[in-house]
């Protein structure tokens, strides 16, 4: 569908025609693009953008309470990965590198979800 691929698509202000250049024709654009954020973050007050999506999932109170109901709130879950398993995950995730036990952490909310809702109960 041409019409559907010449769509722009995220903020990179690309379609599926012109993505391949990419890293070419659009790298000083994006370079620039990247050090007009950085020092916007750090020298006015402005937000930090959220550029992952675990990021709007779990970051914030009532995004991590949410999170903590999924992850400890429910039994069917911990019969499949038990909750000392989840629960040093999950303190790395809060007091680690985020980035790097985002996905862990993911994959166990989307685990217990599942369960919630798919696990055949007998």
């Amino acid at each position: 569908s041409p019409d559907l691929a010449s769509v722009s698509w995220q903020k990179y202000d690309l379609n599926l025609y012109n993505y391949k250049y990419f890293n070419s024709i659009y790298l000083p654009r994006r370079i620039f693009r990247y050090i007009n954020r950085l020092i916007k973050e750090k020298y006015l007050p402005i937000e930090t953008v959220v550029q992952r999506n675990w990021e709007i999932q779990f970051l914030g109170d009532s995004n991590s309470k949410a999170l903590e109901y999924w992850l400890f709130g429910n039994p069917i879950f911990h019969k499949i990965i038990s909750q000392e398993i989840v629960k040093k995950y999950y303190d790395k995730f809060l007091n680690g590198d985020k980035v790097k036990y985002s996905h862990a952490v993911s994959m166990m909310l989307t685990l217990s979800v599942w369960c919630k809702k798919f696990w055949k109960r007998k």
